[in-house]
């Protein structure tokens, strides 16, 4: 599974004429810059402004695993095969506030385009509230069953759902909420294939001047 985009050199055929080779690799090398600095404008955007705190369209600084698993580069030898990319690692990392395995590559497709999140194992899927959660946002514990002993109850609102409390003195404290499947219905906000659309004019141009120079 993979989030991959791409960017191409063909409108730069002219270039390759005179030396084949050297141009594959001058076209190669400034690809390969100019898609590094595109990764830093990705990540410039969602983590710029306000750190921890949501934002509309924007991702939340929270794992890390944004800017750990986002990969750019350039790949090819030959005016045909020369492409420039931005995709997510597919290695499945371990977050280290909880033991909880995380598909970087899965998690950017859902960030992406959006989608329904089932439980791998089980019949439910354990989201935290605020009281389960810490400063930056993340969960306290890796499941429901590190948290002590909590009060289950159906939820008024869906009783297909079920809220899990702690009690506090005579105040029940909303914890978790069980939920068979959830709707990530706000896609978009990685906004990688729209964000290189938009830069790609400005890279081809940027790939012709170094062909230009050095060719």
């Amino acid at each position: 599974m993979q989030l991959k985009v791409h960017v191409d050199v063909s409108v730069l055929e002219r270039r390759f004429e005179r030396n084949p080779k050297r141009a594959a690799v001058v076209a190669r090398d400034a690809l390969r810059e100019e898609m590094a600095g595109f990764r830093e404008t990705v990540i410039k955007k969602h983590t710029r402004a306000g750190g921890r705190r949501a934002i509309p369209g924007r991702l939340t600084l929270r794992t890390g695993w944004f800017k750990r698993s986002f990969r750019v580069g350039a790949s090819g030898s030959t005016f045909d095969t020369i492409r420039g990319w931005a995709g997510f690692s597919t290695t499945t990392e371990v977050m280290r506030t909880r033991n909880v395995r995380v598909h970087p590559a899965a998690a950017a497709i859902l960030q992406e385009f959006g989608g329904i999140v089932k439980p791998q194992r089980g019949k439910y899927l354990a989201i935290p509230f605020g009281p389960a959660r810490d400063s930056r946002g993340l969960p306290r514990y890796g499941s429901p069953r590190e948290a002590g002993k909590l009060i289950a109850k159906k939820s008024r609102r869906n009783p297909e759902n079920i809220i899990l409390y702690r009690r506090a003195g005579r105040e029940l404290i909303a914890m978790f909420v069980l939920v068979k499947e959830t709707n990530h219905a706000a896609p978009g906000r990685l906004r990688l294939r729209a964000g290189l659309d938009k830069m790609r004019e400005r890279i081809v141009k940027r790939v012709d001047a170094a062909l230009a120079r050095n060719i």
